[in-house]
Formats: C-alpha cells, sequence, structure tokens
C-alpha cells in the first residue's frame, strides 16, 4: 500500500507543477499581449487628444479612450499579480532551493 501511496504523490506533484508551468506560459503571453495593447491605446489616446485640440473629436471621445486604458491596466495589474503567484506556487512546489523563474516568453519554449 506504501507504494501506491508513493506513486499517487508523486502523479498529483508532477502534474501540479506541469499545471502550474503552462498556466504560467500562458499568464505570461497574455501580460505581454496587455502591454500591446496597453500601448495601442496611448497612441489611441494622443492621437484624438490630437483630433479633439482641432475640433474633430469631442471631450467625450477622449474620456472613452481614457477610460479604456484605465481599463486595460487594471487589467494587466491583475495578470501580473497572477503570474507572481504560479511563480510562487511552482517554487513551492520544486522546493525553494530548485526553484528558478522558467523561461516563459512563448509556448514555444515549451519544445
Amino acid at each position: 500500500m506504501l507504494r501506491e501511496d508513493e506513486r499517487a504523490v508523486y502523479l498529483a506533484l508532477t502534474s501540479a507543477v506541469g499545471a502550474d508551468y503552462f498556466s504560467l506560459i500562458k499568464t505570461n503571453e497574455m501580460v505581454e499581449l496587455q502591454k500591446k495593447l496597453l500601448n495601442l491605446n496611448n497612441e489611441l489616446l494622443k492621437v484624438v487628444e490630437s483630433k479633439e485640440k482641432s475640433g474633430l473629436a469631442t471631450l467625450d471621445d477622449v474620456l472613452s479612450v481614457k477610460d479604456k486604458s484605465a481599463q486595460i491596466e487594471l487589467s494587466l495589474n491583475a495578470l501580473e499579480a497572477k503570474k507572481e503567484i504560479l511563480e510562487n506556487q511552482l517554487g513551492y512546489l520544486l522546493g525553494d532551493k530548485l526553484f528558478k523563474k522558467p523561461e516563459t516568453n512563448t509556448f514555444n519554449s515549451v519544445q
């Protein structure tokens, strides 16, 4: 019975590490996409503000783009917090001495 218990713990641990690792990769990719989206929205804000100064856009248009920027930033902050939690979970599962933040830049790094 002890052998089966060890095997069950081993399987649970390896599946938890795998699940956290792939979640970390996905979250990291989402963080990068949110950063790009925020940069694009900031560029759009500059354009809309310029149009508003010349009378081609309303103040409501400017405020709408600013509101969207705030929403993107909130989402980005939540994703970065989730990423930190996943890194901590992986560190715990792997042991503090063994844990080095894995390369999670792209899904291709898994190959």
